[in-house]
Parts: structure tokens; C-alpha cells; sequence
């Protein structure tokens, strides 16, 4: 089970219309929704920025049942997709997740358990998630062929 709760704004202009956010989100909780297409599409719309000194960050003491793992880079269409995907090949658990986009910046921590259920300490198993979610800011990382 989730919870999301999301506080949006327009980029340029107004809010797009409710009924087909409403659809679209149908959609996607069906699996119907084109997300990949989607997203590749958007990213190819976007200018790419110059890349910016990346980092992951590992807080052990926020949770003694879970560890925090936070990844402050540029922002970019489809990031936090990437990394959440990243972080499900690496056989993490979400168990909560607080994204921040501060201008053209975000500072997306995530609190992750093993699928054991235990925090992340293993320093090899560290070092396999920073390179999936550093690899994951290039916009090509992660998606399915074809």
C-alpha cells in the first residue's frame, strides 16, 4: 500500500484539465499507461542542462528500521522515475520518500530497507546503489528496449 501526496503547480500557464489527469492516472494504476513512451518523449522536448556535481548520502541514524539514502543533483523529466527504478533493481524497499525540487535542483531521499527488511549496511551493496542512482540521472538509464 501507498500513500502519495503530491502538491503541484503549472510550469507555464494553468493546471491541465482534471479529467484527463483523472484518466491518465486510471491508466496508470491499470498498467495501460504508455509511461516509458511517455517519458522519453518529454525528455527529448527538454533541453538537456549541463550536468552538476551530483551526490548520494547515506543517514543511518533517522531510522533504526530503515536507512535513508538521499540523492541531491539537477533536476531533469523523469528523474525521480529513474531513481526509484534504480533502486528497485538494486532490490531495495521504499518505504517512504520526501522529494524536494528547489529550482533547477532536487533533493529526493528515500527511506529504503533490503527485501530481508533490514537497513542497508552492507558497504558493497552501498556502493552497487550510488552507482544505480548516479547512473540513473542520465535520462537514456533504466529504459526497456524497444
Amino acid at each position: 500500500k501507498a500513500v502519495n501526496v503530491f502538491t503541484v503547480g503549472p510550469r507555464f500557464g494553468r493546471l491541465p484539465d482534471l479529467e484527463l489527469v483523472r484518466t491518465d492516472f486510471h491508466a496508470l494504476l491499470a498498467g495501460t499507461f504508455p509511461l516509458q513512451r511517455r517519458l522519453a518523449a518529454a525528455e527529448g522536448s527538454t533541453p538537456r542542462r549541463l550536468p552538476e556535481d551530483a551526490r548520494v548520502l547515506w543517514f543511518d541514524d533517522a531510522s533504526s528500521t530503515s536507512t535513508v539514502v538521499e540523492v541531491r543533483a539537477a533536476d531533469a523529466v523523469g528523474l525521480l522515475h529513474r531513481l526509484a527504478a534504480a533502486l528497485e533493481r538494486c532490490g531495495l524497499d521504499i518505504g517512504d520518500a520526501r522529494i524536494s525540487t528547489l529550482g533547477g535542483s532536487v533533493v529526493d531521499a528515500f527511506s529504503v530497507r533490503t527485501q530481508a527488511g533490514t537497513v542497508v549496511s552492507d558497504a558493497a551493496l552501498r556502493r552497487t546503489v550510488e552507482a544505480a542512482l548516479l547512473g540513473a540521472l542520465e535520462p537514456d538509464s533504466g529504459r526497456s528496449p524497444g
